[in-house]
């Protein structure tokens, strides 16, 4: 639910406003409307990054081990 979320371009748009950007509006806006194809790749990279971190943290500091062992 987290990755759906932090690509999202959709929804904030509609709820937000032009003034409210997140990650996902960030490449559509290079990619779409700007046609900036590398500027996009390298957005989209880099949010594939920051979320991999993220998840190997929050697997390594909240113990998803202890997770995966209650459904054994």
């Amino acid at each position: 639910m987290f990755v759906l979320t932090a690509g999202s371009y959709v929804t904030p748009l509609i709820l937000g406003g032009p003034g409210d950007f997140l990650f996902g509006n960030l490449i559509y806006d290079a990619v779409i409307t700007e046609l900036n194809w590398p500027m996009g790749a390298t957005l989209s990279f880099a949010l594939l990054v920051i979320l991999g971190v993220v998840v190997v943290l929050y697997s390594r500091l909240m113990g998803l081990n202890q997770l995966y062992k209650a459904f054994e």
